[in-house]
């Protein structure tokens, strides 16, 4: 880990003028402020603010960046990595991301700045590579969730392609002829950058039967408009739908109850109203994926692996 003692060394200065430079705190010659702060960004070195609150540095904490706060998807996930990670003595800090590379960068800087060992994260775009490898000079393990972006650094994704060829499948065996993917277009991503992806997987299976008409419509889920999918709809007149994610399952699904389409849907993220509701879903495995979480961190592990979680086709 990158200390004081290094940007002082580097900097030609004292631990206590490169720490005095570094919080602007007493009368400091702003030559000397900005040879220490250059000496810091050369070396990667960020304040640890938890040294100098309640003398928290010595608690070990793993860092986790929700990029949605609002999916109830991470809602499970903290609440069980939390619970298990009391066995190691650790605490979980959260932060925000929104879906947003400037909002991901302040939040490693943060965990960063509090002294976690690691940090999990789904990143928003593929930008911050520099920041990244700041907290990876600070000896902290960085991984993944959901999307594989960066392809140096471990991460752990659930089988979405895999998922999406099967639910395919599943519809081509119904004999429907026309399906429609609705898939997640990222602001900040390019999709054809970002693994696993559902298209690749719906487009093997469509691609297999001749007979079947396949359309993928992307569409942003920060900022989507819903008439999005009653265009789409009624431009293809599809015989059934998936949708990739929760909220765009609610919203096809009270589009085709309130017009009484004659359309199948299946949907990812199964949750108790989907269940309730008899539509048939892509399930993830949730547990299996806080138990990997949990498993990296029981045994330090730093392997630039990519760890996948089977998906489970659940019809109803």
């Amino acid at each position: 880990m990158v200390t004081i003692n290094d940007v002082a060394k580097k900097a030609g200065v004292s631990n206590a003028t490169a720490s005095r430079a570094l919080r602007r705190i007493g009368k400091i010659k702003p030559s000397t402020i900005e040879k220490v702060e250059n000496a810091a960004k050369e070396l990667g070195y960020i304040v640890n603010t938890a040294a100098q609150t309640l003398k928290t540095a010595s608690k070990k904490r793993v860092g986790l960046i929700v990029s949605d706060i609002s999916n109830d998807y991470y809602h499970y996930i903290q609440a069980s990595i939390e619970s298990m990670l009391k066995n190691l003595d650790y605490e979980l800090t959260i932060s925000i991301s929104s879906e947003n590379p400037i909002d991901e960068r302040k939040a490693f800087k943060t965990l960063i700045g509090v002294g976690v060992g690691f940090i999990f994260f789904t990143p928003t775009s593929n930008n911050n590579k520099d920041i990244i490898d700041i907290a990876i000079k600070n000896d902290i393990k960085v991984i993944q969730l959901f999307r594989n972006v960066y392809r140096d650094i471990p991460s752990i994704i659930n089988d979405d392609e895999g998922g999406c060829f099967s639910a395919t499948n599943y519809f081509i065996n119904k004999g429907k002829k026309r399906i429609l993917l609705f898939d997640v277009d990222y602001e900040y991503l390019d999709n054809n950058c970002v693994t696993p992806n559902r298209s690749i997987g719906f487009k093997k299976a469509a691609e297999n039967n001749a007979q079947i008409q396949s359309m993928v419509k992307n569409v942003n889920f920060i900022t989507y408009d819903k008439n999005i999918f009653s265009k789409a709809i009624k431009d293809f007149n599809p015989d059934a739908i998936i949708a990739s994610n929760g909220d765009f399952g609610f919203d096809v699904l009270k589009l085709i109850q309130n017009k009484h389409l004659n359309i199948e849907l299946l949907t990812y993220d199964d949750n108790k109203w989907f269940e309730l509701m008899k539509v048939s879903a892509i399930k993830q495995n949730q547990q299996q994926l806080v138990n990997t979480m949990y498993s990296i961190i029981a045994k330090q592990e730093n392997k630039n692996k990519t760890y996948v979680i089977e998906e489970q086709l659940i019809i109803r």
